[in-house]
């Protein structure tokens, strides 16, 4: 296992007819700065498009807060999927890949990393509801909890439990960690599961998303198969958006 940088790596020195190779860290710099600035985008596109729907649709009258479920999830993510996280990939383009062998992993390995996933989970959740209770004076909601309990099973199974899963691991694992990996594994799990984790955009998901990043991305790293953490994220948000609040509400019922 590698857990430092990678430096016998040609493509690091970044050289060219005319100049002078530049050192590895210089390049490095570079690159990463290069995937920040791509993330940024991500977020500046998905929210600045939200914000203009959100306009667009009280011009004409809509009130968003009245929309089904579904709806407001289009148009929420909508940009997201199908603008901000391909714009964002062609920015990281500007960084090489590393081409790596693809291995498997066999089932049991599969649900021992999934059932550490479960108090990593649990740890994370609790710290973020803490932090937000003791930072809003027990004012804050959980948004993603909301969903969860309001949406339709059909809209949380679609949009929870399918698309999300898909597009996160394509871009948090595959995108970030196959440009980064040459650096060293633990840097790019750190800043994979670091941009995973502030990409939900409240501290009630922050924490357990960061730690179930770090999980994802140690599977990734060690497969090159993005099946593996695609399917570990769809079960576990299956089991916490759909599965858990449908128990709840029985119990309560």
């Amino acid at each position: 296992m590698n857990w430092g940088p990678v430096n016998s790596d040609p493509s690091v020195h970044d050289s060219g007819a005319g100049r002078a190779a530049r050192p590895w860290w210089q390049v490095a710099r570079r690159r990463f700065s290069l995937i920040g600035f791509a993330l940024c985008a991500l977020l500046l596109v998905w929210l600045g498009l939200q914000v203009l729907i959100a306009a667009l649709l009280r011009m004409q009258g809509v009130n968003t807060g009245a929309m089904p479920t579904w709806l407001q999830l289009i148009a929420g993510n909508g940009p997201l999927y199908a603008l901000a996280m391909p714009i964002a990939v062609l920015l990281m383009r500007a960084v090489p890949r590393i081409p790596t062998r693809k291995f498997p992993l066999g089932v049991g390995r599969f649900f021992i990393l999934l059932i550490i996933c479960m108090p990593v989970m649990y740890l994370g959740s609790l710290i973020g509801s803490m932090l937000s209770a003791a930072l809003s004076g027990g004012t804050a909601d959980n948004p993603i909890q909301e969903l969860a309990t309001n949406a339709d099973p059909l809209t949380v199974l679609v949009f929870m439990v399918l698309v999300a899963p898909v597009f996160e691991e394509w871009v948090f694992r595959k995108e970030l960690i196959d440009r980064l990996r040459r650096y060293g594994e633990v840097p790019a799990m750190l800043v994979s599961a670091a941009a995973f984790g502030l990409f939900h955009l409240n501290l009630f998901q922050f924490f357990y998303a960061f730690g179930l990043g770090l999980v994802f991305a140690y599977v990734y790293l060690r497969t090159s198969r993005l099946r593996y953490t695609i399917l570990m994220h769809m079960i576990i948000n299956f089991n916490g958006g759909f599965l858990a609040p449908r128990i709840l509400s029985l119990l309560d019922a």
